[in-house]
């Protein structure tokens, strides 16, 4: 699995959050709830994120609209 991740280009979190168009602290939760993979090389260390992990999230994200949750604010 390392010669995977080693051949493959990495992605930072501020390129995954960029690429999301969210904050960093939403690729945090994100990274939490076990919606987007992370690669961590230490323990307590950065992360770096797969290419594919984030577009899979995109996609999934793009099939599935979520309704607005009651606690938000719904402009028309």
């Amino acid at each position: 699995m390392a010669v995977d991740v080693a051949l493959r280009p990495l992605l930072t979190k501020l390129e995954v959050a960029r690429l999301l168009r969210c904050s960093l602290r939403t690729v945090d939760r994100l990274r939490s709830r076990g919606l987007l993979a992370a690669v961590q090389f230490t323990p307590g260390g950065r992360v770096a994120f797969r290419r594919e992990d984030v577009e899979a999230l995109l996609e999934s994200e793009a099939r599935e609209p979520h309704p607005a949750r009651a606690d938000e604010l719904v402009w028309r």
